[in-house]
């Protein structure tokens, strides 16, 4: 007997005005979206279905049609910018009114704010634009629910204890 899971379908939101897809000409004060690509490319390693969606500019009203839309079509939707407290970080607030906020600003380090919740019924993930932050966050809270969803008996990274044989520094 072998258990099967059905791969989930993963919406990949980013947000930020200053944000460019890898290839478009970069704008005076813009940089290249690295988390959408990071996001695609850990969901096709972990053989996770996933939807692209289009970079979402600071706005509220863009920003929410886009993510229920994604929470419709999508078993799990991951974001990237938005979560701190500045004036055009909505993710907490979108999550309040809109569906379920369950937590923000986990304690991890890079210390950087991750909001957790439902929307639509399906968990919503929104992690830090900051690329390190983001990538983290995806490895502490998303891989590790899309696992599940998929049926993994242990979702949590395995840990193997290993010894160099050489110095690091010779």
């Amino acid at each position: 007997r072998v258990n099967v899971g059905k791969s989930p379908l993963a919406g990949i939101i980013t947000t930020g005005n200053e944000l460019a897809a890898p290839g478009d000409p970069l704008g005076s004060g813009m940089i290249y979206d690295a988390n959408r690509c990071f996001f695609a490319a850990r969901c096709a390693e972990l053989k996770v279905r996933h939807s692209l969606r289009d970079i979402v500019r600071d706005d509220y009203e863009e920003l929410k049609v886009s993510v229920l839309n994604a929470a419709d079509s999508c078993d799990l939707v991951t974001t990237s910018g938005g979560t701190s407290v500045g004036e055009f970080d909505f993710m907490a607030s979108l999550l309040e009114k809109e569906g379920e906020l369950i937590f923000w600003n986990a304690r991890t380090k890079p210390r950087r704010p991750v909001v957790f919740g439902t929307l639509r019924g399906k968990p919503f993930f929104a992690l830090p634009g900051n690329s390190v932050s983001a990538m983290i966050g995806f490895e502490m809270f998303v891989k590790p629910a899309l696992m599940k969803m998929m049926g993994a008996s242990q979702a949590a990274p395995e840990r193997i204890r290993a010894f160099m044989e050489n110095s690091y520094f010779e």
